[in-house]
C-alpha cells in the first residue's frame, strides 16, 4: 500500500495520481530534448544560454513530479525538498535572466514583420538579379572586355560558371566553348608566367583578397595580347571559393609603356648628361650620365636651388638671361667651366630648352650637358704640343705624299744646319750620308708601306759634311679611306748616347779600377776556348789567384793604396802573359787567369812568373807595399768540361794553397775533390741539423788554479748526424762559415747556452759563469747588444753569469767597431774575454780601450810547456800584460800536471783543459759543480 499524507487511497486516485505526475514528468523531460536539438541544428540563434538555462529549469521540474510519484511507496521528503529547492533556484534564476533580456525580447520582429521582411527581401532579389543582368549587358558591350564567374572544383578543375561574349573578341573563344573547357583559355596564358599565376590564386583564395593580374596570352591564330583580369573571391554556401571579375584588353596599355620604356632607357643610356626640371624649378628627373659627370646624387640635389644644378660660378644675371631666351621658345647653349662634386673643374657643353603642352604653356626646362673637358684638353694639348715642337730638342720633318719637305721645327735646323727656307720643297735624301746602300733604303719603305712606321738607327750628314748617328722615326699619316697626307720623321743625333752605350758595353764588360775582364767576359771567353778546345782535342788551364796579405794594406794605408797595389798587379800579370790568354779580376783581390792550350807543365811555368812578379814590392807615396799570392790550378780536361767545373776546382785548389802556408800554388787533385764532396755532405746535413735537434751543448769546466775550485764553464758545441756520425767542429764549423749558416747555428747555442743556465739557477744549482764564443759573422751584427740583452731579460738569467768569447783576429779586424760593440755589451754586465790570444797581431793601443775582463792564452803555446822557454817566455809577457790592464788570464789546452805547475809560478789565473776534464754533457757538468774540486797538484 501507499504510504504517505493520504488515509484513503483508492485505487481510481493512485492511478491518476501516477499517471498525471509521470505524464508532467514525461513532458518535463521531452521539452529539455527539444531545446537541446533546436540549439545545435542552429548555430545563428541568439540567446543560447538562456534556451540552455531554460531547459535544465524544465528539466528540474520533471524531476520533481517523478519524487512525488516515488513518495508513495519511499517516502524520501528531504530529497524532494532538495529537488524543489534546486528547482526554486534555477526557476528563480530563469525569471531573473527573462526579465533583463526582456527588453531585447520586445525588439524581436513579429512573424507578420518577418513576412513583410521577408517579401521586401524578395522583391530586392528579383532588383539584384535584374540589375546584375542589366550590368552583364552593359558589360558585355563594352568592347574589348568580359564580366566571368570563376571556380575551381573540389579536384583542380577550374570552371567557369558564367563568361561573358567579349571573350570571342578578346580571347578568340566561345563562351560555350570556355564554360564547357576552361583548360583551353588557361593554355593561352605564356607558360613562363603559370607559376606567378597560380601563385597569385592561392593567396586570394586563402586570403579572400582581390585577384589583380596581367596576363600575357597568345590567342589560337598566333597573335599575343595582354589581358588584365580582376576579381573578387566570395564563399558559396557550401564553402566554394567563387571569383566574379572583369577581363579587359590591356595590350595598347603595354605597348605603351614599353615605348615608354624604351625612351627613358635611351635617355638613361645616352652619354650625354639629362635634367628635366619643372616651371617651378624643381628638379623631377637626371640621368645616370648626369651623375658621373657632375658627381651628384638626384637625391643630393633635390632640395638644392636651380642655380646649384649648374655647379658653376654663373651669376644671377646670367642665370636669369638664360631662362628668358629658354622661356621665349629659342635653345640657349654655351660652353661653361663647372664645378664637379669633389671640386674638381671641368668644361661643359650646354644646351637649355623649354617644353611646352598643347595649349602651349611651358611645363619644363630640358638641360643636356656634354662633358667636353677631353676635347678642351686635346685643344691645349695641341697648343702645347706646337709650341713643344717649337722648343723640342727632337728633329720633326713633315713630308707630303709626295715626300716633300713642308715642315721642319727648329732642332732640324740645329741638328742638320739647315735653316727651313733651304729644305722646303726638298726630297729628305738630301741629308743622306752614303753610308747606306740602296737595299737599306729599299727595305725601309717596304716597312713603311707594309706597317705604316719604321724606326732605327741610321748615319745622316750635315750640311757641313759631317756624318753623325741619328735615332729615326718615320710614321704615316692617312686619310679615313686610307690615302696618305703625309710623312713624319722624328729624330735625334745619338752621337753622345753612342759614346755613353760604348761605355757601358766596357763597363758591363770589365773591370773599372784594372780596365781587366770581369767575370762576365771571361766566362765568354773561357768558353769559346773550351769549345775550341773540345773540337781539336786541345787542353786549356785556368788559374785562380787570390793577394795575400791586401787586406793588411787597406786596413793600414787606406783603399787608395789597396787600388793602387791592384793595379801594379793587374799590369804585372798583363805583362806575364800571351795575348791569346785571358786575366781577369773578379772582385776584390782575386784574379782569374785563363790560358788556352796549356798543359800542367805550361800552367806551373805560368804560376811561378806569377809568385815572383807579385812578390816584388810596389812604391806608394813613400811605402814598399809588399804582398803574396796564393794560387790554385785546374786543367782542362782532367779537372772539369765546362766553366763552372773548372772554376769549383781551381777555387778548391786555391784554398788548399791558402791552407799549406799561402803565396804558393796547387794543382787540384781527386783528394781535393773528395774534400769538396766531403764539404758539400756536410754543408746539405748541417742545413738541416737544427731543426733535427741534431746539435747540442757540451760543457768544459774552468779551474781556479789558486783556489782548486769551478769558476766557469765554456760551452762547446757538439753534432751527431745520423750518417756521418760524430762531426768535428774542426769540420763542420769551418762549412758553416762559408755557406752562411754560422749566424743560425752561433744564434742556437747563445739561446741554448743561455736558458740551460737560467734552469740551472732556478733548479738551486750552484752555477758558475758560463762562456759562450762568437763568431765573427755573428760579432759583425749590429742586433748582437739587443739579442743579447732581450735573452737575458726572456730567462731572467743575471748578465754576470753569461761571458761571451772574442777571437783576438776578430777583436782585430775592425777596432773601431769592436770597441763600440763591446762598450755595448759592457754595459749590459756581461763577461767578456778574448781567445786564442797570442795567435794574432793585435794592438796594443786598441787593446787597451777593449772593455774585456779576461785574456786566454792559445793552446798552442801551453802544448809546448815546460820544455820551450820561447813559449813560456810569450805566456810570461802576456800574464804580464794582461795583469796590467787589470784583466785575469786563463790557458787552454792543459793536459799535464807539469804545464799546470809551470802556469801556476808565472801567475796564471785559471786554466782549463783535459787535465781536468774533457768537455762532459749537462748532467755530468752538474755532477761537478755539485761536488767535485781540483785535486790538489800544487804543493
Amino acid at each position: 500500500m501507499p504510504h504517505g499524507y493520504c488515509l484513503s487511497w483508492r485505487p481510481e486516485l493512485i492511478a491518476s495520481y501516477v499517471l498525471g505526475n509521470g505524464l508532467i514528468a514525461f513532458s518535463y523531460f521531452s521539452i529539455p530534448f527539444f531545446i537541446f536539438r533546436f540549439v545545435r541544428q542552429r548555430p545563428d540563434i541568439e540567446f543560447k544560454k538562456l534556451h540552455w538555462l531554460f531547459a535544465i529549469f524544465i528539466f528540474a521540474c520533471g524531476i520533481t513530479h517523478v519524487l512525488h510519484v516515488v513518495e508513495l511507496w519511499w517516502p524520501v521528503y528531504y530529497i524532494e525538498s532538495l529537488a524543489v529547492i534546486i528547482t526554486a533556484l534555477v526557476s528563480l534564476l530563469t525569471a531573473i535572466t527573462v526579465w533583463k533580456l526582456l527588453p531585447d525580447f520586445l525588439e524581436f520582429p513579429s512573424i507578420a514583420q518577418l513576412k513583410a521582411l521577408n517579401e521586401k527581401l524578395r522583391v530586392a532579389e528579383v532588383e539584384r538579379r535584374t540589375s546584375e543582368e542589366r550590368l552583364r549587358g552593359m558589360a558585355d558591350s563594352i568592347p574589348d572586355s568580359y564580366l566571368y564567374e570563376y571556380t575551381v572544383d573540389t579536384d583542380g578543375t577550374p570552371r567557369f560558371r558564367h563568361i561573358g561574349p567579349g571573350i570571342e573578341r578578346l580571347n578568340g573563344l566561345s563562351s560555350t566553348e570556355v564554360i564547357a573547357d576552361a583548360t583551353r583559355l588557361f593554355k593561352q596564358i605564356d607558360p613562363e608566367q603559370l607559376p606567378e599565376y597560380r601563385m597569385t590564386e592561392a593567396q586570394s583564395r586563402s586570403t579572400l583578397t582581390d585577384f589583380s593580374m596581367d596576363l600575357h596570352m597568345r590567342l589560337p591564330n598566333g597573335e599575343w595580347r595582354w589581358v588584365h583580369a580582376h576579381s573578387r573571391p566570395r564563399t558559396d554556401a557550401d564553402g566554394t571559393v567563387v571569383w566574379d571579375g572583369l577581363a579587359t584588353d590591356v595590350t595598347n596599355r603595354h605597348l605603351f609603356q614599353s615605348e615608354i620604356n624604351r625612351l627613358a632607357q635611351a635617355i638613361e643610356q645616352n652619354p650625354t648628361a639629362v635634367q628635366i626640371v619643372n616651371a617651378r624649378g624643381e628638379l623631377e628627373y637626371v640621368n645616370s650620365a648626369y651623375t658621373r659627370t657632375t658627381g651628384y646624387q638626384f637625391g643630393e640635389l633635390y632640395d638644392q636651388p636651380r642655380e646649384a644644378l649648374f655647379s658653376s660660378e654663373v651669376s644671377a644675371a646670367e642665370f636669369v638671361q638664360i631662362e628668358e631666351q629658354v622661356r621665349s621658345g629659342r635653345p640657349w647653349r654655351g660652353v661653361q667651366a663647372n664645378r664637379h662634386k669633389d671640386g674638381e673643374l671641368h668644361w661643359e657643353e650646354i644646351t637649355a630648352s623649354a617644353v611646352f603642352d598643347s595649349f602651349g604653356r611651358m611645363t619644363h626646362y630640358l638641360y643636356t650637358r656634354q662633358d667636353i673637358t677631353e676635347r678642351e684638353k686635346l685643344l691645349l694639348e695641341v697648343d702645347l704640343a706646337s709650341r713643344v715642337l717649337s722648343v723640342s730638342n727632337e728633329a720633326v720633318m713633315v713630308c707630303d705624299a709626295h715626300n716633300h719637305i713642308i715642315s721642319v721645327n727648329p732642332a732640324f735646323s740645329r741638328i742638320t744646319g739647315y735653316t727651313e727656307a733651304e729644305v722646303l720643297g726638298h726630297n729628305p735624301g738630301m741629308l743622306a750620308s752614303g753610308r747606306h746602300d740602296s737595299r737599306f733604303y729599299a727595305e725601309l719603305w717596304q716597312a713603311i708601306n707594309k706597317h705604316g712606321e719604321w724606326s732605327g738607327e741610321i748615319w745622316n750628314r750635315r750640311k757641313d759634311g759631317a756624318v753623325y748617328p741619328e735615332w729615326l722615326s718615320i710614321a704615316t699619316f692617312t686619310s679615313k679611306s686610307g690615302e696618305i697626307l703625309n710623312y713624319v720623321a722624328i729624330f735625334s743625333d745619338i752621337t753622345s748616347r753612342k759614346a755613353v752605350e760604348e761605355q757601358v758595353r766596357r763597363l758591363a764588360h770589365y773591370d773599372p779600377l784594372t780596365n781587366l775582364p770581369n767575370r762576365t767576359l771571361l766566362q765568354d771567353r773561357v768558353g769559346s776556348a773550351l769549345a775550341s778546345a773540345q773540337r781539336h782535342h786541345g787542353r786549356l788551364a785556368l788559374m785562380y789567384l787570390d793577394l795575400d796579405r791586401f787586406k793588411n794594406v787597406n786596413d793600414s794605408l787606406g783603399h787608395l793604396a789597396g787600388d793602387a797595389l791592384l793595379v801594379e798587379m793587374a799590369t804585372r800579370l798583363k805583362a806575364l802573359l800571351r795575348e791569346e790568354d785571358t786575366v781577369s779580376r773578379i772582385g776584390g783581390d782575386e784574379f782569374v787567369i785563363a790560358l788556352p792550350g796549356a798543359d800542367a807543365h805550361g800552367a806551373a811555368s805560368v804560376a811561378n812568373k806569377v809568385l815572383h812578379a807579385v812578390a816584388e814590392s810596389v812604391s806608394y807615396d813613400g811605402h814598399d807595399l809588399s804582398v803574396g799570392v796564393s794560387i790554385g790550378i785546374a786543367l782542362y780536361p782532367e779537372n772539369g768540361h765546362s766553366y763552372e767545373s773548372l772554376t769549383q776546382a781551381a777555387d778548391a785548389a786555391l784554398y788548399r794553397a791558402k791552407q799549406t802556408g799561402r803565396n804558393n800554388y796547387q794543382f787540384f787533385t781527386t783528394q781535393l775533390h773528395a774534400r769538396a764532396q766531403n764539404v758539400l755532405r756536410i754543408e746539405s746535413a748541417l742545413r738541416r741539423a737544427v731543426e733535427r735537434n741534431e746539435l747540442f751543448l757540451y760543457y768544459q769546466p774552468q779551474f781556479d788554479i789558486g783556489g782548486s775550485t769551478i769558476v766557469g764553464a765554456e760551452a762547446l758545441l757538439r753534432w751527431h748526424n745520423p750518417e756521418l756520425g760524430w762531426v768535428s767542429p774542426g769540420e763542420f764549423i769551418p762549412v758553416a762559415e762559408e755557406c752562411g749558416l754560422i749566424l743560425e747555428i752561433g744564434s742556437f747555442v747563445l739561446n741554448q747556452a743561455v736558458q740551460q743556465q737560467a734552469r740551472w739557477l732556478q733548479a738551486g744549482i750552484p752555477v758558475v759563469p758560463l762562456a759562450v764564443n762568437l763568431s765573427l759573422a755573428q760579432f759583425r751584427q749590429p742586433t748582437l747588444p739587443l739579442e743579447i740583452a732581450t735573452l737575458l731579460d726572456e730567462y731572467g738569467l743575471p748578465a754576470r753569469l753569461l761571458e761571451l768569447e772574442l777571437t783576438e783576429s776578430m777583436a782585430m779586424d775592425d777596432p773601431a767597431f769592436v770597441v763600440q760593440t763591446v762598450d755595448k755589451l759592457s754595459e749590459l754586465g756581461v763577461t767578456l774575454s778574448i781567445d786564442d790570444f797570442g795567435t794574432g797581431y793585435s794592438s796594443l793601443s786598441y787593446l787597451k780601450r777593449f772593455r774585456v775582463h779576461k785574456l786566454k792564452i792559445d793552446q798552442s803555446f801551453v802544448r809546448d810547456l815546460p820544455h820551450s822557454s820561447d813559449s813560456e817566455a810569450i805566456i810570461n809577457a802576456i800574464i804580464g800584460m794582461a795583469h796590467s790592464l787589470k784583466c785575469k788570464v786563463i790557458a787552454e789546452g792543459v793536459e799535464t800536471s807539469e804545464q799546470l805547475h809551470c802556469l801556476h809560478q808565472n801567475g796564471c789565473d785559471e786554466a782549463q783543459g783535459y787535465h781536468f776534464s774533457r768537455p762532459v754533457p749537462a748532467d755530468d757538468y752538474v755532477a761537478q759543480l755539485n761536488g767535485r774540486r781540483l785535486r790538489e797538484e800544487i804543493q
